[in-house]
């Protein structure tokens, strides 16, 4: 890539401008401890010591996202140190952050191919958080906006799931295996006022009997058990 990019550049300034230095950085997001030579050098097989000095040698510095220190990436706001950031999380708190952070960073429509990069990533990273539609954004200031008015509906449905998952724990734990109605009538309750209603009846009931008599009396659960019939 250095290569091409001096010819490129050798091309279109011609040669009496002179080449400018190039600095080769290799960003690592992979899991795996990285093994291949930081240079060209190492890479050569046995020649005679005159040839060495004929052959290309070129060098790159690699940044490695599992070995940067998470203080340096917060006092650092530039565009490699943003996509380390996003390269470690999954949370929109912190990508609603760095979305603030690189609007300033990516401005007009130069930067737009960089811009569509980012948001490749932002993308996936909040589609595995449970949070879709950012896809649809044009520019970095669109799925800003976009995030901000999805992350509130999100974090409410965040909290139902967990209190979901929370209730049928405390009735797993009390009553043994549930009736396969009661735990998908569960699932299927997303409010969260009623989910505390039912953890107040299942901590109150003597028995899953009890429990059963109690939540037969409500309005909408024989609606329920028939929508899943």
């Amino acid at each position: 890539y250095s290569g091409l990019l001096l010819t490129d550049t050798a091309k279109e300034q011609g040669p009496s401008m002179g080449l400018p230095a190039v600095f080769p950085v290799v960003i690592y997001n992979g899991e795996e401890p990285w093994k291949t030579p930081l240079g060209v050098t190492p890479m050569y097989g046995p020649m005679p010591l005159r040839s060495e000095f004929y052959c290309p040698h070129q060098n790159y510095f690699l940044l490695d996202k599992n070995f940067v220190p998470q203080q340096q990436l917060q006092e650092k706001k530039g565009l490699v140190g943003i996509l380390i950031r996003l390269e470690r999380t999954y949370d929109p708190d912190i990508i609603n952050v760095i979305l603030e952070e690189l609007t300033p960073l990516l401005p007009g429509d130069f930067a737009l191919p960089l811009q569509e990069l980012f948001l490749d990533l932002i993308d996936y990273r909040l589609t595995k958080a449970g949070i879709e539609g950012i896809s649809k954004a044009k520019n970095i200031e669109e799925a800003h906006a976009m995030l901000k008015e999805t992350y509130g509906t999100w974090k409410e449905k965040l909290i139902s799931q967990g209190q979901q998952k929370l209730l049928l724990k405390i009735l797993t734990n009390k009553f043994g295996l549930l009736p396969q109605p009661v735990t998908a009538y569960i699932e299927k309750t997303p409010d969260v006022d009623e989910q505390s209603r039912l953890a107040y009846m299942a901590i109150t009931s003597d028995s899953l009997e009890v429990f059963l008599d109690q939540l037969q009396t409500l309005p909408g659960y024989y609606t329920s058990i028939e929508k899943q019939n």
